[in-house]
């Protein structure tokens, strides 16, 4: 089945520098340059980008106002990582922001460490994917859900 399928090219890019943990606004700001300089050039070199994926919300935040800044952000869906606060708002002023996951980076980090444990510890171990119970957030139910 999936032989017939035709797929999208899609392109994986990591800034340098992608924020786990933020402290303060001050430190959010510094840590999100990284973010903000690398969807910039991206914007320069392709035409054709419809959605970002990024491993916390700022980070997506940070996207979508590069892509303002060249008037592009109608254009593009934008998706977190962490649900919070000040994300929701942002999902609520602008359908452009998709949906985020209700899940701290760390604890995702917890999970994997533990299956790739589980894998190493026990021969018989085979698991395809890493099953996570942390809810997706999306406009259809955010008003369910309270951010982190």
């Amino acid at each position: 089945m999936w032989d017939y399928v035709l797929r999208p090219k899609i392109t994986l890019f990591q800034a340098e520098e992608t924020p786990i943990k933020l402290k303060t606004m001050e430190s959010m700001t510094i840590k999100l340059a990284p973010v903000y300089d690398t969807m910039s050039d991206l914007l320069v070199k392709y035409d054709k980008i419809d959605l970002t994926l990024t491993a916390t919300d700022p980070a997506a935040q940070s996207c979508y106002e590069a892509a303002a800044f060249v008037g592009r952000e109608n254009e593009i869906y934008f998706t977190g990582w962490d649900y919070y606060a000040d994300y929701k708002q942002s999902m609520i002023d602008s359908e452009q922001f998709y949906g985020t996951v209700a899940c701290l980076p760390y604890y995702m980090g917890k999970v994997a460490a533990y299956a790739l444990f589980s894998a190493v510890s026990d021969p018989q171990f085979l698991q395809l994917w890493i099953d996570v119970e942390y809810p997706v957030i999306t406009h259809d139910n955010m008003d369910v859900y309270e951010p982190l």
